[in-house]
């Protein structure tokens, strides 16, 4: 007897079906996850340092235009500010609107941090200290070709006070002996409580042996590495002990990603600091 194939009854699938590709998904999704992971890490990467290139370039660019002098840092009457003021927002170090900006604000920060939305897109002038740090140098450090002068001036000559001087960190790019070995800028993070947007945020500068302004130092944001650029313009991603031993400057205290601070000895190791 030939059944009509229209009178055939048609039924879904099992319980132990779907069970089985329920399982199978879950197991894609359990293999895939981690891959998808270090993919967007690793794009973030790539943009932190290309966010860094477009710094350096802005950087030298500013240089060339001010006798090859790039402003790090400036005081005046207490109120600080860092590179990406000069850089970004188009200041003079008297506070002039200049007009001209030499990199866009976004590219100051890094990608990776979790406060990029915030940071990238702020408009508040203390926020506009919140960027990739900058080393800032002292005397010490002009043996290494680094070329950075702190100058003060008087605003208000005849009016003896703090609030009438003017403080500025000039870094002076022709005098760098070695430039591939001197970091420009780098991934930072600044713990203080007053850091402008607040504690755990990027910071604009950092020293060799200790913390700048509101305790920053440079940050391996990427996992086990810190991104960073050299006055040469390359950029590459570093473990700390490298930056330690391998570069004229020589940073001895790096946070990890977690947030952590290191102290690292001459030969590169690190030790967590209670």
């Amino acid at each position: 007897m030939i059944r009509d194939a229209r009178t055939v009854s048609k039924h879904g699938f099992t319980l132990i079906e779907l069970l089985v590709v329920m399982s199978i998904v879950a197991l894609l999704i359990a293999i895939l996850l981690p891959a998808l992971g270090k993919a967007r890490q690793a794009a973030r990467t790539s943009m932190c340092l290309s966010n860094l290139r477009q710094c350096t370039v802005g950087a030298i660019t500013y240089a060339t235009d001010f006798n090859e002098h790039q402003i790090l840092y400036r005081t005046k009457g207490g109120n600080i500010k860092l590179w990406a003021y000069f850089l970004a927002y188009g200041y003079s170090v008297t506070d002039t609107p200049s007009g001209t900006r030499y990199i866009t604000p976004d590219v100051r920060v890094c990608p990776e941090s979790e406060y990029y939305a915030t940071d990238s897109n702020s408009t508040s002038s203390a926020g506009f200290n919140i960027s990739y740090a900058a080393y800032l140098s002292n005397s010490y450090d002009k043996q290494y070709g680094y070329g950075t002068y702190f100058q003060g001036f008087t605003l208000n000559p005849g009016i003896p006070t703090a609030g009438n001087k003017l403080v500025i960190g000039v870094n002076v790019h022709n005098e760098m002996r070695e430039p591939s070995r001197e970091i420009l800028f780098g991934d930072s993070l600044s713990k203080h409580p007053s850091t402008p947007n607040g504690g755990g945020h990027m910071i604009g500068n950092f020293k060799r042996n200790g913390a700048s302004n509101w305790g920053g130092r440079l940050r391996a944001q990427h996992q086990a590495n810190c991104n960073v650029i050299f006055a040469d313009g390359h950029a590459f991603s570093a473990l700390p002990g490298y930056l330690r031993t391998d570069t004229n400057v020589k940073p001895q205290y790096i946070y990890d990603y977690k947030g952590e601070l290191y102290q690292y000895d001459s030969a590169g190791n690190g030790t967590l600091v209670p």
